[in-house]
């Protein structure tokens, strides 16, 4: 027979990671000029993979561009005001979701106003068993992935899908006693177009193999949160 240890316990679940999903109020109307926006892009390519990095782990069927997209505003004015909605994300984020999950996580009262900064954004079109291997994004506070056209990806089938893994998994000796840590070893999330999820850059996660009759494409970003209280002052 089995016993319940008589004694009191307490159960403690630290470091919770929070993400978030936006959704572009404005979807579809303005798809059309968002893609258009990329496949024109994708012409000018010289390689596959224009960024030239971690090639190693980005697999045959994605095009990757280089990390100034979101830069070329002057050429494509619609990716301006993707660019605001990404940026109002970011600062609802830091300013009002993470203190309304835990009031632990607000900013000090002195800090009112938070400017974050996208320093690096490229797209992604992927099809024909393209893949992006597990990675983080070294140098970054937030990172963010906007979907764009996702019809072929699904959660069931790991078709196209963006997985984050539990920076806790697969440590210890791996015995009967600890096996049950990689019981939650990873969170997928299926894309859905005109959705932008945020998540701490240093997060470790992939998209897995893609195939469909229409590319997965979609727009990633890295950015930092600095002090905008003064700046008007």
């Amino acid at each position: 027979m089995i016993h319940k240890l008589a004694h009191p316990v307490e159960k403690i679940s630290n470091w919770a990671t929070h993400m978030f999903i936006y959704r572009y109020r404005d979807w579809p109307y303005d798809k059309a000029k968002l893609l258009d926006s990329i496949h024109q892009e994708t012409k000018k390519q010289k390689t596959d993979i224009d960024s030239n990095i971690a090639q190693s782990i980005k697999t045959e069927g994605l095009k990757e561009s280089k990390f100034n997209f979101l830069e070329k505003a002057n050429e494509y004015p619609i990716l301006e005001k993707f660019s605001e909605f990404f940026i109002e994300a970011l600062a609802d984020v830091v300013m009002h979701g993470l203190p309304s999950i835990d009031n632990r996580l607000a900013l000090p009262d002195r800090i009112t106003q938070v400017n974050p900064v996208v320093f690096e954004s490229w797209y992604h079109v992927t099809n024909d068993g393209g893949a992006h291997g597990v990675h983080c994004h070294p140098g970054a506070s937030w990172a963010g992935i906007f979907y764009i056209e996702t019809s072929g990806c699904n959660t069931e089938t790991l078709n196209g899908v963006n997985r984050w893994y539990n920076i806790d998994s697969n440590k210890g000796p791996g015995d009967i006693g600890s096996m049950w840590w990689n019981a939650d070893n990873c969170y997928a999330i299926k894309p859905e177009e005109g959705t932008l999820v945020l998540f701490p850059a240093w997060m470790w996660h992939e998209a897995t193999s893609y195939i469909g009759n229409k590319d997965r494409v979609c727009i990633a970003f890295n950015s930092v949160i600095v002090d905008g209280t003064d700046e008007d002052l």
